[in-house]
């Protein structure tokens, strides 16, 4: 099954939860800043890694999963445009 482009982000309140969690992300991601990560994960597979954060995500915790094209530029917030065209600019 082919691999989709995956951006996934998230605000954990516990500090054990969030530890749990990371350590799963990190497994399957390509890289990561903080809280949010860059993954290729084929459908089944990402509906595994969600399966697996559920039970560190409370009802004040917020999961948040978005699919991408590889060349598309994104700018969240407030931030400079990209010069390049070439990231994701979240500011």
């Amino acid at each position: 099954m082919k691999q989709q482009n995956i951006l996934i982000a998230y605000d954990i309140q516990c500090d054990k939860a969030r530890s749990r969690a990371l350590y799963h992300l990190r497994k399957s991601a390509l890289s990561y800043q903080d809280s949010v990560f860059e993954l290729q994960l084929s459908p089944p597979n990402l509906q595994r890694l969600i399966r697996k954060l559920q039970p560190y995500i409370s009802t004040n915790d917020t999961l948040l999963s978005v699919h991408f094209t590889p060349n598309a530029c994104w700018q969240l917030g407030g931030g400079l445009p990209s010069l390049s065209g070439q990231f994701l600019v979240i500011g």
